[in-house]
């Protein structure tokens, strides 16, 4: 929940504020004792969950109602809160309101509207006390005991999660973890399950309707049979149309032949070509084989490489730190002829030394002129304050004397000032009255000349109208035969009335509302005549009343309003007589010690004159300008010690600057010299592995020459062969080799081929018999080519089939093992034991970030552990000590609680984005406060909102966003 803005009317002790929160950080809510501070936070409880957290039980009660609020049987005294806010970035606003009952004193109706900005009917809100303290526990999903416990910690309620007994805390714990939900994640891993299981065994039963039937490889074995009848068949087929083309059969056997022999001589050229490249790639792969063996010499040779350039890296660094150690040892020659050419200071400490002994005796002869100059001063000053006292003696006695002659005459005559007071209020409420009454008399004779109006347009339409009306209305009542009520006839027949019935009832409303208002007017006109004779009355008693008032007491009466006000003007007037009398009396008291003093002075400056300078100052009234004087001659004075001081000061500070340059220059240089010692002592370390690994590449190229000579092979061959690729020419050759063996048993058969047709030609075959025997196989054919087209079919089908059996199989191992997932996990909850995980881990995460923050606000003094068992919080202090939470202090238990209240807002910032703390920081000394203020301001650019209200304006000077409450209203500052 993040606050956006509340508006309050009268309730608790806020009159009426409109409040808009910052999006984000740490503000502070200020002011006296009593100003209102709590009561903002109040209002956004009551806003939230229709109760408050400092008055106990109903929430009708009507003290919640500000007590200032005006209250009236017409008007009832109402209190309204308007809060918004944002909830995972959804928007709502909710709205109560309080209002006295009339009739009973301690009761008040409740009423709330809660509002979706975000939802599709924003503009329609949710009513009911019922339905909207149920919609705001949804939304939030925080009950008002655990947001009281965790994002609104109340005054006095700071430490209850703290305090709070094992169960309760769980209880408390559990409902911001949510575990209740895991009841629902029961009933849908329940129903998941049953789903899987449903869905494993309908696969298997597909599964095993698809393993039925030939599968693909025995229908690929059949068509193998039935393509090897047919290739039998084609074979006595072809033999059978080769009999009758045998003669063009012949030649193309030869040309076949001849063909196939050519082919035989380019691979046989090829081969041969291959043979010399299958040579090269079996060097190739010896020469990779020994770089694999000798791979510890390239390795060697690469180090020797880099050794090569750490030696040259540590020859130049050896050579630059000579040339720092020389340059070094010349700045600390210099530096001693420096301090040899600064000379001594003695001679100016004797010349500072007589400077001061003269400024002591300046000093002492000032100090004396200064006494009888301000000895002088006082005797002037008493004077001059014996004078303005004087004057005010003289003033206080006549102020005193016309006070007393005022509050006399004002107490003669207080009957006259209630009767003019009573007969003032009398005529305010009557001229009030009267003014009430003329309002409603305009009203009514508006609504009178809107009846006329209606009633002329009405009249306008039917000219007859009011005739036609009043006949309706006499024939109402009479039938034939009756007797006229004008002319005491016999009534024969009765008129009727051409005028619409609808009209006849407007007509006759509008006759009945004009009579009303008539009536109406008549009353307000008598009340009207009634009220100016009495306010006449009341005119004619305040002007006797003004006969007795003085022309300046008048003035001052027509100003006040009642005799309550006239009563404590009278009161003023006798206090500021007091007033007068004590401080004459004070007057009179200080002009008798001013006088005293005055006399002392003088004697004390007799005394004075007694100094031969002091007495010719005084007689020729210079004693200012010699004062001024000796002061220019004290001051220069001190110009010359300061500048002298100064100088003696430079002279030491330049000598301990080039002392301390010279302890640095030695310092560096020793720091060089053992460099370049180090350095030197690495080159020669390095030079050593430089003739190891060059001895060790010497031996190692020794047997690789050797080993390449047992085969045959340069060095330069191997360097030319280790980064070449193998070429593949023995798979190629291996390749044509297999080609020329086809190439030759096919030149093979041709040539039995050829021999066998040459045989045939010479021998005399039956044509009737080979033509029969053609035909048949014709048949044999046709029949077996469909057989085989039916089993082709037969095989794709069984393949689909496989595939499918495949894809089948693949789904229903995946459904098992979601299908194993899910019973672990049914087992797991059905046992209870998965609650029992997920709240140990939650809270196990919750009091090490808690530990964290509290050893953070501790200063290190202690931190938080937590026994999931029996949900037990203990401390752990520095020292090794366990204590439980119980034991600890109020100001321990503060930071315990805050340290809780922020690890539960960083670890749920989804639902719990603000934090509110009122009055909980009184128990904490200065240095915790400072260390809370410290991680607070740490927030001030999270996303969370943290309110704080206090009344230490040394830890809200901390914070920027300042909330100023007092009397009822609030600003921002």
């Amino acid at each position: 929940m993040k606050p956006e803005k509340l508006e309050v009317t009268n309730f608790l002790g806020l009159k009426k504020i409109s409040l808009t929160f910052p999006p984000q950080g740490v503000f502070v809510i200020t002011g006296p004792n009593g100003a209102g501070k709590s009561s903002i936070l109040e209002a956004i409880y009551f806003a939230l969950y229709g109760k408050t957290m400092r008055l106990p039980g109903d929430v009708k009660n009507t003290a919640i109602i500000n007590r200032n609020a005006r209250h009236s049987t017409d008007n009832p005294a109402r209190a309204e809160v308007i809060f918004t806010f944002s909830q995972q970035g959804r928007k709502y606003l909710i709205r109560r309101e309080l209002e006295r009952n009339t009739k009973k004193v301690d009761d008040s109706t409740h009423n709330a509207w809660f509002f979706d900005l975000d939802g599709p009917h924003g503009d329609v809100p949710e009513t009911g006390v019922t339905k909207v303290n149920k919609k705001i526990e949804d939304v939030l999903g925080l009950n008002p005991e655990v947001f009281a416990s965790t994002v609104f910690l109340g005054q006095g309620r700071i430490t209850d999660l703290v305090e709070a007994k094992p169960d309760k805390r769980r209880k408390i714990f559990d409902s911001i973890l949510e575990t209740h939900n895991l009841s629902k994640m029961q009933a849908l891993v329940r129903g998941d399950l049953q789903q899987v299981q449903a869905r494993v065994e309908s696969l298997t039963e597909e599964y095993n309707q698809l393993r039925e039937g030939p599968s693909a490889d025995e229908l690929r074995q059949q068509l193998s049979d039935v393509l090897s009848k047919i290739e039998e068949i084609r074979r006595q087929l072809e033999q059978f149309e080769q009999m009758s083309k045998r003669f063009e059969e012949i030649h193309q056997v030869k040309s076949d032949m001849e063909k196939t022999q050519n082919n035989i001589n380019v691979l046989k050229s090829q081969i041969e070509e291959l043979r010399y490249k299958a040579y090269e790639d079996a060097n190739i792969k010896l020469a990779k084989e020994l770089r694999v063996k000798y791979i510890q010499l390239e390795q060697d040779e690469a180090q020797f490489e880099q050794l090569k350039l750490q030696k040259q890296g540590l020859e130049e660094n050896a050579k630059r730190f000579g040339e720092i150690a020389e340059k070094l040892s010349k700045d600390i020659e210099s530096l001693h002829h420096r301090l040899e050419e600064l000379g001594e200071e003695q001679q100016l400490e004797d010349e500072l030394s007589y400077l001061e002994h003269s400024l002591q005796e300046l000093n002492a002869a000032r100090s004396k002129l200064d006494d009888a100059f301000n000895t002088l001063m006082q005797c002037r000053t008493l004077s001059s304050e014996m004078l303005t006292l004087l004057a005010e003696e003289k003033t206080l006695k006549k102020d005193v004397s016309a006070l007393d002659k005022l509050l006399r005459f004002l107490d003669e005559r207080r009957g006259v000032f209630e009767k003019y007071y009573e007969a003032k209020q009398e005529i305010k409420k009557l001229e009030d009255e009267r003014a009430k009454n003329m309002e409603e008399a305009n009203k009514l004779q508006r609504a009178y000349q809107q009846l006329n109006s209606r009633m002329q347009t009405v009249n306008a339409e039917f000219p007859n109208a009011e005739r036609d009306f009043l006949v309706s209305r006499i024939v109402e009542t009479l039938s034939p035969q009756d007797e006229c009520p004008i002319c005491g006839n016999e009534i024969t027949e009765l008129k009727t009335v051409s005028l619409p019935d609808e009209l006849l009832l407007e007509f006759g409303q509008l006759e009945m509302q004009k009579y009303h208002v008539e009536q109406q007017l008549k009353k307000i006109n008598e009340h009207m005549a009634e009220l100016e004779n009495r306010l006449s009355e009341l005119q004619a008693v305040v002007s006797k009343c003004q006969e007795h008032f003085t022309p300046n007491l008048s003035a001052r009466i027509e100003r006040l309003s009642s005799v309550g006000e006239m009563n404590t003007w009278i009161e003023s007037q006798g206090q500021i007589y007091g007033d007068r009398r004590e401080r004459l009396a004070v007057v009179q008291q200080q002009l008798y010690a001013r006088g005293v003093q005055l006399r002392a002075q003088n004697e004390r400056l007799k005394s004075l004159c007694s100094n031969v300078e002091i007495r010719s100052a005084l007689h020729e009234n210079n004693l200012q300008d010699k004062l001024v004087a000796m002061e220019k001659n004290i001051k220069m004075t001190e110009q010359k010690i300061a500048a002298l001081s100064k100088q003696i000061t430079d002279l030491k500070e330049m000598r301990q600057s080039i002392t301390v340059e010279l302890a640095k220059r030695g310092g560096e240089l020793n720091k060089t010299q053992e460099s370049k010692t180090e350095t030197e002592k690495a080159l020669k370390e390095l030079n050593r592995r430089i003739d190891t690994i060059l001895s060790r590449i010497t031996d190692e190229r020794s047997l690789l020459k050797n080993e390449l000579l047992e085969k045959g092979l340069t060095m330069e061959n191997y360097e030319s062969l280790k980064n070449r690729d193998v070429q593949g020419a023995d798979d190629k050759l291996k390749m044509l080799m297999g080609s020329l063996d086809q190439l030759q048993n096919a030149f093979n058969e041709k040539q039995d081929q050829y021999l066998s047709l040459l045989a045939d030609v010479k021998e005399e075959g039956d044509l009737n018999s080979v033509q029969s025997q053609l035909q048949s196989a014709n048949e044999t054919y046709k029949q077996l080519l469909k057989e085989s087209g039916s089993i082709e079919d037969a095989i794709k089908h069984a393949v689909e089939r496989e595939q499918r059996l495949k894809e089948k199989e693949n789904q229903r191992a995946l459904l098992e093992e979601e299908l194993s997932v899910l019973t672990r996990l049914w087992e797991d909850l059905k046992a209870d034991r998965f609650p029992d995980f997920y709240r140990g881990e939650m809270m196990n995460e919750i009091v090490t970030s808690a530990s964290n923050l509290l050893w953070e606000m501790s200063g290190g003094q202690f931190n938080l552990i937590f026994d999931s068992d029996s949900f037990r919080f203990d401390v752990v202090f520095d020292d090794g000590l366990t204590s439980d939470i119980s034991n600890l202090s109020g100001g321990e238990k503060v930071l315990v609680a805050l340290s809780l209240a922020f690890a539960i807002s960083q670890h749920f910032a989804g639902s719990l984005e603000s934090i509110f703390l009122d009055e909980g920081l009184a128990w904490l000394d200065k240095e915790n406060n400072t260390k809370l203020a410290q991680y607070l301001q740490n927030m001030e650019n999270s996303s969370m909102v943290v309110g704080i209200v206090t009344h230490s304006e040394e830890f809200a000077i901390n914070f920027q966003r300042r909330l100023y409450v007092n009397g009822g209203t609030a600003q921002w500052t």
